[in-house]
């Protein structure tokens, strides 16, 4: 699959830092999408020959349902809104992760920092590099990041 356009965002009447996606660069972006669908980020078509350059960058996953999504670099950020029944396995990011009101999720994260607010029913397999921030959640089950890669000996 492709990943979609970013004219299928519809903003909300009040922009701001949190809900304006238009800060977010389309091509690391996933917004509004019901599957099933499976999304590998970066597509192949968006590397450039330095993968240091999507450091700065982050991905954007929001209003997404029975998606899976492999994260295939290492990003600068993730923000995840409003997921349910997803799965998402990522390489390593390089800072924050924040997810808020995901449901039913599988997440796989290894991070500088983990901001998760209004989350349930979730899994996670985590390794941070500080105390994760976890407020107003229920039933997270929580597990070592153990994925494996093998450009890595």
């Amino acid at each position: 699959d492709s990943q979609p356009k970013s004219e299928t965002f519809k903003p909300p009447a009040v922009i701001s830092p949190e809900n304006d996606s238009t800060m977010y660069d389309p091509r690391f972006s996933l917004v509004n999408i019901t599957g099933p669908k499976h999304f590998v980020i970066p597509s192949a078509n968006c590397l450039s020959s330095s993968p240091d350059s999507l450091i700065s960058q982050t991905v954007y996953l929001v209003d997404l349902t029975d998606c899976s999504i492999e994260i295939c670099s290492v990003f600068g950020s993730l923000i995840g809104r409003r997921l349910k029944n997803c799965q998402i396995y990522s390489h390593p990011i390089a800072g924050s992760v924040w997810l808020d009101e995901c449901v039913q999720c599988d997440l796989v994260f290894a991070c500088r920092q983990l901001r998760v607010h209004q989350t349930s029913n979730c899994r996670l397999a985590l390794h941070m590099a500080s105390r994760p921030i976890i407020e107003h959640c229920t039933n997270l089950k929580v597990a070592p990041y153990q994925l494996v890669y093998d450009s890595l000996n």
